[in-house]
């Protein structure tokens, strides 16, 4: 699902990730393996003597193969984008084609710096997108009353397209999104590499140095939020019945990260969201066979692959 939103927005052009009537092409397989394996290395490389810095270790070697992969499927489908141009977008206005797709048409640009854009936004948009939306749809899923209430939202937009206005007035379905993101953020911690020398809790840290911010468990800590540890989206909905973010200890809740390396994305992935979980509760009555369980994958993952059980909804 992921892979499928993001390829839409920067190719103009679906996948057939979500078809039911075709096999998955198995580069798109491919794609989608070596973005995990890619995150799964990264997690290894951070641990242990390092010694990939030196020699090619089996962590290094993994992830050299995921790279590769990830660029030669995302150029190709760059390539044949471009060798089709509008014949198979699936709109033919101007104003609904990719974005990138313009971009890669500006001549002034190399067309090396064109692809590494698209293939780092693909790759960093195919797992986070899809964790954060099961994440979401677990924490509201466990609660009958949530999902009355996200539905109360939508209602009228059960066979049309969902507008803006609903995106803007969808204040209780925001609030959920965003107490899910304080409980189990796909990105769980902030890095950064020190600037000067600093000391921290006792500790000479020196400039250099990088820093791993444990945000998801400062947003578990009952002396951050009342009830931290349960799931309770009202506390982002001021006293007007508006959705906010600007309650007491939000800043530590920052599941694109803050300043300068904030994720490009993040406006896209907010939007996505929304409308991902809208359609999927009108359409469908979810619930989980198992409980999800997590596990660090460099960003947070479903420890195993999930089951749901989706039945068509009746009103």
């Amino acid at each position: 699902m992921g892979l499928e939103a993001v390829c839409t927005l920067m190719l103009g052009r679906r996948m057939g990730f979500l078809s039911t009537n075709a096999e998955q092409p198995e580069k798109i397989k491919q794609l989608a393996g070596a973005v995990k394996q890619l995150f799964i290395s990264q997690r290894d490389s951070y641990y242990g003597l390092g010694l990939w810095k030196y020699f090619p270790t089996k962590t290094y070697r993994e992830f050299a193969k995921a790279e590769d992969t990830i660029y030669d499927v995302i150029s190709e489908m760059v390539d044949k984008a471009l060798e089709d141009n509008n014949a198979n977008f699936m709109h033919h206005d101007d104003d609904l084609r990719s974005v990138f797709l313009n971009i890669l048409e500006i001549k002034d640009l190399d067309i090396r710096d064109k692809k590494s854009a698209i293939i780092d936004f693909i790759a960093a948009g195919i797992e986070t997108l899809a964790n954060t939306l099961l994440f979401v749809l677990s924490s509201v899923t466990s609660n009958p009353a949530v999902i009355t209430r996200i539905l109360e939202e939508f209602r009228e937009y059960r066979s049309t397209l969902i507008l803006q206005d609903a995106f803007t007035n969808a204040t209780y379905t925001k609030a959920c999104i965003q107490e899910s993101y304080r409980i189990r953020p796909t990105a769980f911690c902030l890095a950064r590499i020190l600037e000067e020398d600093m000391q921290l809790s006792g500790y000479n840290l020196k400039a250099g140095t990088v820093v791993l911010c444990q945000n998801m468990i400062a947003c578990h800590k009952d002396n951050n939020f009342k009830e931290a540890k349960t799931f309770r989206p009202e506390r982002w909905i001021d006293k007007e019945g508006n959705f906010s973010v600007n309650i007491e200890s939000s800043t530590i809740v920052v599941p694109f990260g803050i300043g300068k390396r904030t994720c490009p994305g993040k406006r896209f992935v907010e939007m996505e969201i929304v409308l991902l979980l809208a359609k999927l509760l009108l359409a469908f009555d979810v619930s989980f066979t198992k409980p999800l369980e997590t596990e660090f994958e460099f960003l947070l993952a479903p420890k195993t692959p999930l089951s749901l059980v989706l039945r068509d909804r009746v009103f």
